[in-house]
């Protein structure tokens, strides 16, 4: 009997410690277990985090795709807005000029370069740049055929640019405020200082109006509008008038000798201060009158 309670009792322990390590091999896996499921919850958390920091930035990505489209859109706007709105007349800018006269664009691609002596011909646009072709100039006594090239470059669609120059494109305010403010500045007496050929070289007074330019050399702008003339032979009623467009100025003078109104035309130069007037004479051929004040 003492032998089999011994055996009982042996078995029971050897059993308890089979239990024993089952239980602590199991513990040992279940611990094993948990911390690789927590391994694996911290992994998706991360690859969450991931993928929320890049569906930000592909929507930032996508925020600078869409505006470098807009950008490249508008540009082609812009572009394309050169190529097709150039029409109407552009203004030298009185601050930067010197004499330069206006460019005057029409739709069905003829220009005018318009002043005292004005050119026509035919203009193509190239992307920024408007090729320009001139076929004939007409002025005081001048009809001629020519061939001549200019190039202005595009701004925008109301500036260009020719050499140094700036043309705004002309509205009917800023005309009339540049009429204005010329009409402002000529009122007075003027008298001829100079007279240069086609080359820049000075002529004798005389040799266009004679003796009388010793005795007679002025002409006057009033405020209503009125104009008298009076140099050399050649003087008017005293009741004539003038009207100014931009920096041009148009005057008509009525000779004693006919009776007749010639309109004539000048133009006013700001930085310098005075007034020039481009003719043609019979003997000397093309002569620029320039008038100071008196």
């Amino acid at each position: 009997m003492e032998e089999k309670k011994q055996i009982k009792v042996s078995m029971s322990g050897f059993f308890l410690a089979i239990a024993i390590i089952i239980i602590a091999v199991m513990g040992y896996f279940i611990y094993k277990i948990s911390t690789e499921k927590k391994e694996k919850e911290n992994q998706v958390a991360s690859l969450n985090n991931e993928i929320s920091s890049l569906q930000s930035s592909s929507r930032e990505l996508q925020g600078k795709i869409d505006n470098i489209a807009n950008t490249i859109s508008n540009t082609t706007n812009t572009v394309e807005k050169k190529l097709t709105a150039i029409e109407g007349t552009f203004e030298p800018q009185l601050e930067e000029a010197g004499d330069p006269p206006s460019y005057i664009f029409k739709k069905d691609g003829t220009v005018e370069l318009a002043g005292n002596y004005s050119s026509t011909g035919t203009y193509t646009i190239n992307g920024d740049e408007i090729n320009i072709v001139y076929t004939k100039i007409t002025g005081p006594d001048l009809d001629e055929n020519i061939n001549k090239n200019d190039k202005v470059k595009i701004i925008d669609e109301n500036t260009l640019k020719s050499g140094d120059m700036i043309y705004k494109k002309e509205t009917k305010s800023n005309k009339q405020d540049i009429s204005s403010n010329i009409k402002s500045k000529i009122i007075g007496t003027w008298k001829v200082e100079k007279v240069e050929n086609a080359k820049g070289s000075e002529i004798e007074l005389s040799s266009i109006w004679g003796s009388g330019i010793r005795y007679s050399n002025e002409m006057t702008f009033k405020e209503n509008n009125v104009f008298s003339y009076g140099i050399g032979i050649t003087a008017g009623s005293g009741n004539e008038e003038y009207k100014i467009d931009g920096n041009i100025i148009q005057y008509s003078i009525s000779t004693d000798i006919k009776g007749e109104y010639t309109w004539r035309t000048a133009r006013y130069i700001l930085e310098e201060d005075v007034i020039k007037e481009d003719g043609n004479d019979d003997t000397l051929g093309k002569i620029t009158i320039t008038y100071v004040r008196k």
